[in-house]
């Protein structure tokens, strides 16, 4: 065996993990949830319905303009959406109740017994009809305090809790069983208490025709709206929540670390890290495992870190957490040392440092040792780091969406480094490898938005390609030498 071939052999369990780590990260959509569907559309770039069977088709009673394409705004993973304009002016002739708007015709379909409708909407405006027909018979109305559901002519009223909110993107769902019985969801969780409404439904508009004085015609944002003959069930609808859900939108930070050290968070630039070293001055790497560049420190020998933010005075702004949070990072250390590895940090008392059998966390004068009940992390992998809060000061620790610790911790969190700006001298716990997508949150984060979080690593064939690419690359250079 050739020496490049022994040491290929020797990484092949670190090649092996990290293989795994990319493939279970991967999203993961039943196929069959959107292929069973009667209509489902992206409005990724058309009006077109991936069953074929219900092509939509832009429609307005606007004298100029319609529904449009646009770019989504933050909160939704994908790149566009559906704009409708809402309610407009009276049309001549009737100027007492009906209103002009835009609308997506898609032919119209019978739903009889079960159905599901699914989307992901932005409304602008409240009282908006997802769902409707010409004559007003048949509508799916979405209220910021109910949904109102429409058939045969006659209508139930389902009050929400928590409410629909404007000028936010949220995922919703209604399902009706074949007695009738009608249950709502938001954003996967189920927020009303089931009422029944049987009859035969008849949409034929994505919208309103007619918007009536109460401004019922939708007004913002849609995507991914999809309805099926059949109730789907809660993994289903968790699936569908996961194709749209980007809970980076709300993040106080997120560092991709694609090309630069910018903060994509709420807190805009303020927060965009700061190269620091006492070495060589460094950038980002494209050794990445989400998008294309990644954060490399080089541990004590150059003393890298990233200043959170400059109050202008060349000081960090840094975060102040006393409350929830959500920590989240790709790592991939180099190493793991009896020192451990701070990536996160403020003073010397406040810090997260993982270890090879434990994590060490320390928000102000409190901290804890947390003892992984399994899956440690490890050294020259990629694996994703949670930390959460609640409000009640539990603290879970999560390795790959996996809880390994909880606790209690108390006390306020004030992080003004990433990576570690310089230890006691006694413990030289500076973090040396990988970062990737780095998020900081005043929330806990859903199990489902982990998930998403999660779910941002590239498909499993782009990621294979990579990997297999990253081994070629290796055995060419040892080849040359």
């Amino acid at each position: 065996m050739t020496s490049a071939a022994k040491t290929i052999h020797g990484m092949l369990p670190q090649i092996a993990l990290a293989l795994v780590a990319v493939l279970v990260a991967a999203p993961a959509v039943h196929a069959d949830v959107i292929d069973d569907a009667k209509a489902y559309w992206t409005f990724s770039s058309d009006f077109s319905d991936s069953s074929g069977n219900h092509e939509g088709t832009g429609m307005t009673t606007y004298t100029t303009g319609g529904p449009e394409i646009k770019t989504a705004p933050a909160g939704y993973s994908g790149a566009n959406a559906l704009y409708l304009r809402g309610l407009g002016a009276s049309i001549p002739g009737d100027t007492v109740y009906y209103r002009e708007a835009d609308y997506i015709d898609f032919g119209g379909m019978d739903l009889s017994a079960a159905l599901t409708v699914s989307a992901w909407i932005r409304p602008e405006a409240s009282y908006a009809v997802v769902l409707g027909d010409v004559g007003n018979r048949y509508w799916l109305r979405v209220k910021t305090n109910e949904v109102n559901f429409k058939a045969n002519s006659t209508a139930v009223a389902l009050a929400t809790d928590p409410d629909f909110t404007l000028n936010e993107w949220q995922h919703f769902v209604l399902t009706r069983d074949a007695a009738g019985s009608l249950t709502v969801y938001r954003n996967a969780d189920r927020i009303v208490t089931p009422a029944t409404k049987a009859g035969t439904f008849n949409p034929e508009y994505i919208g309103a025709k007619f918007g009536s004085s109460n401004a019922s015609a939708f007004k913002g944002y849609m995507a991914d709206v999809g309805v099926w003959d059949d109730v789907l069930d809660a993994d289903q609808i968790g699936q569908l929540y996961l194709r749209g859900a980007d809970p980076t939108a709300d993040a106080l930070a997120f560092w991709t670390f694609d090309s630069d050290f910018s903060n994509s968070g709420t807190a805009g630039s303020t927060l965009d890290g700061i190269a620091q070293t006492d070495s060589t001055s460094f950038t980002v790497t494209d050794e990445s495992i989400v998008g294309s560049g990644a954060l490399k420190l080089r541990g004590s020998t150059a003393k890298d870190y990233l200043q959170i933010g400059d109050d202008g005075a060349g000081a960090p702004v840094g975060l102040s957490l006393d409350d929830e949070m959500t920590i989240a990072v790709w790592l991939n250390p180099e190493a793991l040392g009896s020192a451990g590895g701070t990536f996160l940090g403020g003073t010397n008392s406040d810090w997260i440092r993982i270890y090879s059998d434990k994590v060490n966390v320390r928000f102000g004068s409190t901290g804890n040792n947390w003892i992984p009940e399994t899956d440690a992390f490890e050294a020259g992998t990629w694996q994703h780091f949670m930390l959460t809060r609640d409000a009640s000061n539990n603290v879970t620790l999560y390795r790959n969406l996996e809880e390994i610790a909880s606790g209690t911790l108390t006390g306020t969190f004030k992080p003004l480094y990433v990576g570690l700006k310089g230890p006691k001298a006694t413990y030289p716990s500076y973090y040396r490898g990988l970062m990737d997508d780095f998020g900081i949150w005043d929330r806990v984060l859903s199990p489902l938005e982990m998930q998403a979080l999660f779910n941002r690593v590239p498909e499993p064939g782009s990621a294979t390609l990579l990997l297999c690419g990253a081994i070629a690359a290796f055995l060419w250079r040892r080849r040359r030498r």
